[in-house]
């Protein structure tokens, strides 16, 4: 059976810039985001490669991985795109206390001048997930994937060599 994809961040689309919801707001509407995927697929949940960007990625990643009020969602692999490894100029506030129960492929897109995780940290923070860790490493791009000019590379060069790497990487994954 084929392995489904997930893509995009799961937060609801905001009419005006504002804060995030709340966390258990966030929580359950990625859990509600994965269910309709596996419900319009098909498929269970175990057989789907979820993911986001940011923030939508972090949730995807802790509902995979459960806490102490929710069981871990089974999924076949995480594709997270400019994960918030800590907030900007904070990297003493490591969020990956859920890495240790990521048992799933993990695939990371990341730009290597994210101020939200440098390569150095995440690199670190990931040997924590016991399921294989592959890496996309968009060179010289911030955390929206946009490279300073002077690497001679657009944004968009950038997008695609996330979206190459997406799909090779879920194409290699196990059906």
């Amino acid at each position: 059976m084929p392995v489904s994809a997930c893509f995009g961040s799961i937060t609801a689309i905001r009419a005006s810039v504002g804060a995030p919801d709340r966390p258990a707001v966030l929580w359950a509407t990625t859990q509600s985001a994965v269910k309709v995927a596996a419900d319009y697929t098909a498929r269970d949940t175990g057989k789907l490669i979820v993911g986001g960007r940011s923030m939508g990625g972090r949730y995807m990643s802790m509902v995979a991985a459960g806490d102490e009020e929710h069981a871990p969602t089974p999924v076949a692999g995480l594709l997270l795109a400019g994960y918030p490894l800590y907030p900007p100029g904070k990297p003493d506030n490591v969020r990956d206390a859920h890495f240790a129960a990521i048992t799933c492929p993990t695939l990371f897109i990341q730009g290597t001048r994210d101020p939200m995780g440098s390569v150095d940290a995440l690199t670190a923070a990931a040997t924590g997930i016991s399921g294989t860790v592959a890496w996309c490493w968009l060179p010289d791009a911030d955390h929206g994937f946009k490279p300073r000019k002077s690497s001679g590379r657009s944004q968009s060069d950038c997008f695609v060599m996330a979206g190459d790497a997406a799909a090779t990487w879920v194409q290699s994954q196990p059906r």
